[in-house]
């Protein structure tokens, strides 16, 4: 079949064929007919171009109807199931680009699972079956927290002020971690993320490293608060923070800085893979890698006085950034 080159809005077709003097010019410069039913124009655009261009992706706002929303984070268990929390707001996505609110909010969500589902804010964690109906769960002493992720259902962790780091089997109680002596300057976590149950870190003013049953500090080459933290795998790991801080460590406790050109704050990071990886801002600004340490802004919010805090995608082609507005990447 002869593949065609559209060369007319799709919105000017009518309900019998093309309108008049319209053409669609082939591969070889052919010219097809004027009259084109919109079954064989279905056919022929989707013969086209049956796989996105990931390289040509573009970043779309998306209304939350929330009016100023101040989104802290997002996560989705797959492209359709989306959730994004901030101080006084909860919404939920199916990836049709619409958000509806539930009952409850949060500075960070996480799960492992679209029936297992975390948010936290205060001193409050909250906990969800994807019904919509979120239960509390008390922490109490513990307080400011920052950040939660989890290798599983039965695997929990969530980073607070204190600082502190408390854990949970998944059912409902949260008990403190032992940590090694930290210094008296770190007083708070702000991040965390691993790539399996034994392989974890907690950032903040400094870096603390799970491997296997032992807790140890990394040096961080920076006394700015870390942020956000990420890894492709245990030797792809990047931690993101304040005065334009980027690090990456193969996981040999080892931490480099790489340069973006941006001095402002960096707020998460995240990636689709070792060679696609993205960093926000507190300013409304995206950073993208290859992973060759390199970096190079996509998106730039600042005009628009809107803040980045938080990123999460399912993949190359489908990516969120939350903040003071919701912005999404796809085709």
């Amino acid at each position: 079949m002869r593949m065609y080159v559209v060369l007319f809005a799709l919105s000017a077709c009518s309900a019998t064929g093309l309108p008049n003097g319209d053409e669609l010019v082939g591969e070889d410069g052919g010219v097809a007919p004027a009259m084109l039913d919109l079954a064989m124009l279905h056919a022929v655009v989707h013969d086209m171009a049956p796989t996105p261009d990931f390289a040509n992706l573009q970043w779309q706002f998306q209304p939350s109807k929330q009016p100023g929303p101040d989104l802290r984070g997002i996560w989705g268990s797959a492209w359709d199931n989306v959730y994004a929390v901030g101080t006084h707001t909860m919404l939920h996505s199916k990836g049709d680009g619409k958000w509806s609110a539930e009952m409850a909010s949060g500075d960070g969500v996480w799960g492992s699972s679209a029936t297992d589902i975390y948010a936290i804010q205060g001193n409050v964690i909250r906990h969800s079956m994807g019904n919509g109906q979120w239960t509390s769960q008390s922490v109490a002493p513990f307080f400011g927290l920052n950040a939660i992720w989890g290798s599983s259902a039965s695997d929990i962790y969530v980073a607070c002020n204190g600082p502190a780091l408390i854990h949970s089997n998944g059912n409902g109680k949260w008990t403190s971690v032992a940590l090694p002596p930290l210094d008296q300057s770190v007083t708070q976590f702000l991040a965390l993320w691993g790539s399996t149950a034994t392989d974890v870190y907690v950032a903040g003013a400094g870096i603390v490293h799970l491997i296997g049953s032992q807790w140890s500090i990394e040096q961080s080459p920076t006394m700015a608060f870390l942020r956000g933290l990420w890894g492709s795998s245990a030797k792809d790991v990047y931690a993101v923070g304040e005065n334009g801080t980027i690090l990456h460590s193969v996981g040999n406790g080892i931490w480099t800085a790489q340069q973006s050109g941006h001095k402002g704050d960096f707020s998460s990071v995240w990636g689709s893979g070792p060679s696609d990886v993205y960093a926000t801002t507190s300013l409304g600004r995206v950073f993208h890698s290859t992973g060759d340490g390199k970096w190079k802004m996509e998106l730039d919010l600042y005009e628009a006085n809107y803040s980045l805090y938080g990123i999460w995608g399912s993949g190359p082609g489908d990516i969120y950034v939350v903040g003071g507005a919701v912005y999404h990447r796809a085709p």
